[in-house]
C-alpha cells in the first residue's frame, strides 16, 4: 500500500507539473517586407500555422496578398510563403489541416469581373498543389468551410444577384475541389451580413448572422438551421439594432446550443457594448450576457473541449498607457463569465499602441493561441507598420499561474523584438496523440546523463530510455502499451527538466 500510495503521490505531483509547465509567449513577425495583419490560424501536430495580409509590391504597383507562416509550439518560425494573383487581389480568409495531410486554404481574389471565391490545396511546405476559382452568379467572397466525414468539402460565403443585395451561399464540392452544388441561403431579408456557420453531426447546417432590410439602417441578429442542403428548418431573431457597426459570430455548444456574440449600442452609458446570447438546439432563447462600459469587440468565438466559450477582439485602454489592446475571454456554456483579460504587446515604437487578436485555437496542452496584429518597425528601418503577431497563455489566460490582473503586458524575456517561452523547453513531442512510436525532437544536442522515462495514469513507469551525448532526438515505442494518459518526462542527472501528457490511441 505504501508503494501504491507513492506511485499516486508521484502521479500527482507530474500532474501539477504538467499543469505549471503550460508554454506561454508572444511573438511577431514580418510577412513581406511591410505592413502585415494577422487573421487566420490552425493547429497541426507540429505547432500553428498563422495567415494574414501583407502587400506584394511589383515594380510600382502593390496588391493584396496573403502570407503564411508555420510556426513550431514555441512560435518558432520554420517556413513562409506568399501567394498572389497578379495582377488581381488575393485575400484568404481561413485555413485547416486536412485529412491526407497538408492544408486547405480558402478566401476570395479580385478579377476583371469582380470577386469570386477560391479553393487552395497545399503540402506539408505551404506549396500549392491546386488552386481553383468558382465563377457562379451566386458567389462572391468564402469566409469558411467544413471536412465531411466521406471527404467532401462544404464552403460557405456571400454573394449578390443585385446592387445593395447579399446572401449567403454554400457550396459543395469533391475532395479535389470541383464544385458538385451550389445554393443561396434563405433568410427572408434582401441583406445578409456575415457571420459564422457550423456543421452538425446530422449534417445540418447553422448559420450565425445578421440581417438588414432596404429601406433603413436596422440590423437584426439571427440563427438559421437548414438541412443538409441548405433548405431552411427555422429562423430565430434575437436583437434589432440601429446603424450598429457590429459583426455578428457563433459557436456551436457541446449541449447542442449554441452561443451568438453582438453588441448593443446602450448611450444611456455611452458605448457599444459587447452582448453574447446563448440558445438551445432549438434556437429559444436561454441566457445573455453584456459586457459593461469600456466594452470590447468581438473578432472570433469557439467553444473549448471542456465546453466553454472562448472569444478574443479587441480592448481599448484609456491612460497614457493605454491604446488599443487585444482582448479573450472565457465562460461556461451556461453563460458565467470565468475570466476576461487584455494584453498590451511590448511595443518597440513609441507610438500609441495598436493591437488586435482575430482568431484563436485551443491548444493540446490546453492553452489559448491567438493571432493578430501589433505595430512594429518596418524591417528596411524606414518607419513603422504592423506584424503578425502571435499569443499564447494558459487556460486561465494567465502568463504566469494564478494571475488575476484584467490587464495582462505580453512581454516575457525580450530577445531583440522576439520573446521567449516564460519556461526552458528541452524538446518537442509528435504525433500526441499517438498509436506506435512518439519523437522527441530536441531543440539543442542531449548532454550527458540524459534519461526518457514514462509513466502510465496510475503513476506506475512503464518504460525508461537512455538518451545517448550530443544525440538530436528519441523516440518511444507506444505500441504494446494499452490506450490511455501518460506521461513523458525528460531527466538530466536524475532532474526532471520537462514533462509532458501523451494520449495513447
Amino acid at each position: 500500500m505504501k508503494r501504491a500510495g507513492a506511485l499516486i503521490i508521484l502521479f500527482e505531483v507530474l500532474s501539477c507539473y504538467l499543469m505549471a509547465q503550460v508554454v506561454t509567449f508572444q511573438k511577431n513577425y514580418d510577412v513581406d517586407g511591410t505592413s502585415d495583419s494577422g487573421y487566420y490560424m490552425t493547429l497541426d501536430e507540429t505547432g500553428f500555422v498563422l495567415g494574414g495580409g501583407t502587400l506584394c509590391k511589383f515594380g510600382n504597383q502593390e496588391l493584396g496578398c496573403d502570407g503564411l507562416l508555420k510556426v513550431d509550439s514555441l512560435g518558432n518560425l520554420i517556413w513562409k510563403k506568399v501567394y498572389h494573383t497578379f495582377p488581381y487581389s488575393f485575400d484568404g480568409r481561413k485555413i485547416k489541416v486536412v485529412f491526407d495531410n497538408g492544408y486547405l486554404l480558402c478566401g476570395s481574389a479580385f478579377s476583371v469581373n469582380g470577386f469570386r471565391p477560391f479553393l487552395m490545396k497545399l503540402d506539408n511546405n505551404g506549396d500549392s498543389l491546386w488552386l481553383r476559382f468558382y465563377e457562379d452568379s451566386l458567389m462572391r467572397k468564402a469566409g469558411d468551410f467544413k471536412l465531411k466525414n466521406n471527404g467532401k468539402i462544404l464552403v460557405y460565403g456571400a454573394g449578390s444577384i443585385a446592387t445593395n443585395y447579399q446572401h449567403a451561399f454554400v457550396m459543395q464540392t469533391n475532395a479535389s475541389g470541383e464544385k458538385e452544388w451550389v445554393k443561396a441561403i434563405d433568410v427572408n431579408s434582401p441583406q445578409y451580413r456575415g457571420g459564422d456557420f457550423s456543421l452538425l453531426e446530422n449534417e445540418d447546417l447553422v448559420f450565425g448572422y445578421k440581417s438588414s432590410p432596404l429601406e433603413n439602417f436596422n440590423h437584426t441578429l439571427a440563427l438559421t438551421r437548414t438541412d443538409s442542403i441548405g433548405n431552411v428548418l427555422w429562423t430565430k431573431t434575437y436583437q434589432t439594432n440601429e446603424n450598429d457597426y457590429c459583426n455578428a459570430y457563433m459557436t456551436p455548444l457541446h449541449n447542442g446550443g449554441f452561443t451568438l456574440g453582438y453588441c448593443d449600442p446602450n448611450w444611456d452609458v455611452g458605448d457599444i457594448l459587447l452582448h453574447l446570447f446563448g440558445t438551445d438546439s432549438l434556437g429559444n432563447l436561454e441566457w445573455d450576457y453584456v459586457f459593461p462600459k469600456r466594452s470590447p469587440s468581438l473578432r472570433r468565438l469557439i467553444t473549448a473541449s471542456n465546453g466553454d466559450i472562448i472569444g478574443c477582439g479587441i480592448q481599448s485602454v484609456e491612460g497614457d498607457d493605454g491604446g488599443e489592446f487585444g482582448w479573450l475571454f472565457r465562460m461556461t456554456q451556461d453563460g458565467e463569465l470565468l475570466w476576461k483579460r487584455a494584453y498590451r504587446p511590448d511595443q518597440s515604437v513609441p507610438i500609441n499602441i495598436i493591437s488586435e487578436l482575430n482568431d484563436l485555437v485551443e491548444t493540446p496542452d490546453g492553452g489559448i493561441a491567438a493571432i493578430g496584429t501589433m505595430m512594429d518597425s518596418l524591417p528596411d528601418g524606414s518607419g513603422w507598420g504592423l506584424d503578425v503577431w502571435l499569443l499564447k497563455v494558459a487556460a486561465d489566460g494567465c502568463f504566469t499561474p494564478g494571475c488575476t490582473d484584467s490587464i495582462l503586458t505580453a512581454a516575457v524575456e525580450p530577445v531583440g523584438g522576439i520573446f521567449k517561452s516564460e519556461r526552458q523547453v528541452f524538446f518537442r513531442l509528435s504525433p500526441n496523440p499517438v498509436s506506435g512510436q512518439a519523437k522527441l525532437a530536441f531543440y539543442n544536442q542531449a548532454p550527458k546523463n540524459a534519461a526518457v522515462r514514462v509513466f502510465n495514469a496510475q503513476g506506475r513507469p512503464v518504460r525508461e530510455v537512455e538518451v545517448p551525448p550530443g544525440s538530436g532526438e528519441t523516440v518511444v515505442d507506444f505500441s504494446g502499451q494499452p490506450p490511455g494518459l501518460y506521461s513523458i518526462v525528460f531527466e538530466i542527472e536524475g532532474q526532471i527538466v520537462q514533462a509532458e501528457k501523451i494520449v495513447k490511441l
